[in-house]
């Protein structure tokens, strides 16, 4: 009887380990799951922000190249305004150039001598 007892208990050990055992690995496999769903998110991030990086370096070119063609505009402009001005006072007019404004005095004068 006491050999029968005994194989019970060693039998309910086993069941019980084996169950503690297959509980584990769900919980292992579960683990692992989770782990490989993170690092996908993970990897789509990096891939998510490398696209922007790229999308925003071009941005900046864009703007560094726009920003230059416009300092290049206001420069042929203020040339070719100063040449304007400068041709006006070599023909005897008075051109002026106030506040970003061009007075053609000279045709005023003109005008109000007609």
């Amino acid at each position: 009887m006491a050999l029968k007892s005994r194989f019970d208990e060693i039998t309910s050990e086993q069941i019980k380990s084996e169950d503690l055992i297959a509980t584990k690995n769900e919980r292992i496999e579960a683990l692992e799951s989770g782990s490989m769903d993170v690092e996908k998110r993970c990897q789509a991030l990096e891939m998510t922000q490398k696209v922007e990086e790229a999308t925003m370096n071009r941005d900046r070119e864009a703007s560094a190249t726009k920003e230059e063609e416009l300092m290049a505009t206001i420069q042929r402009l203020r040339e070719s305004l100063s040449a304007k001005e400068a041709r006006g006072n070599s023909e005897g007019g008075t051109g002026l150039l106030r506040t970003g404004r061009i007075y053609l005095l000279s045709q005023v004068a003109t005008t109000s001598r007609s």
